[in-house]
């Protein structure tokens, strides 16, 4: 949860002020899927970990395929000053839902993730490196109840799947959910997804 993540960063790392109006919003920065920042903070959060595709699909509201058409800043979280971090949006556009039962039609998505620190650093969480326009994939996705936004969250790090140029990519780290579930093609994945769904 970004709650979470707030007290996370704010604790993990020392920041300088950027000056940026918190309202502002641009492009995110885009870099090949396989690639991260050189200056970009690696932190970890006390999400839950899962042992299983049959737990992370029960841990998730929402599983859907898509891709990222639009990704921008978004909030501050946190005091100026005081290790806030900006969230970076996401517009992620729904080809199929593979788990869960959203209201009505679901076209496109808003996913909120952790984005910048306070002096413009990127965020990699639990191993996960930033998403970014263009990604396709597969996302497990939890609901925040937040009305402010109407965002949805990634229920964890193991909670992305992208094609990347080498295949599936998923969280840096050698978690062992994370290798198995990227050892096939996303279909593969998809595949496996809907065996964990109950049948009549």
């Amino acid at each position: 949860m970004l709650a979470v993540l707030v007290a996370v960063v704010a604790g993990a790392v020392t920041l300088a002020g950027s000056g940026e109006d918190a309202g502002s919003r641009r492009s995110a920065p885009a870099t090949p899927p396989t690639e991260v920042a050189a200056d970009a903070v690696e932190v970890t959060s006390d999400a839950p970990a899962y042992t299983s595709l049959q737990e992370l699909v029960d841990a998730s509201d929402l599983v859907v395929r898509g891709r990222i058409t639009a990704a921008e800043r978004g909030r501050w979280f946190g005091e100026p000053g005081a290790g806030r971090i900006q969230s970076r949006l996401l517009t992620l556009d729904v080809d199929e839902i593979l788990s869960g039962s959203p209201e009505g039609e679901v076209a496109s998505l808003l996913v909120e993730e952790g984005g910048w620190t306070e002096d413009g650093r990127p965020l990699v969480i639990d191993g996960a490196v930033p998403s970014q326009e263009g990604d396709e994939g597969i996302w497990f996705l939890t609901a925040t109840g937040d009305e402010t936004t109407g965002a949805w969250i990634v229920v964890n790090a193991q909670g992305r799947y992208r094609v990347g140029e080498d295949g599936l990519e998923g969280a840096k780290g050698g978690d062992p959910l994370v290798a198995d579930l990227t050892s096939g093609s996303l279909d593969d994945l998809e595949a496996r997804i809907s065996r964990t769904r109950p049948h009549p």
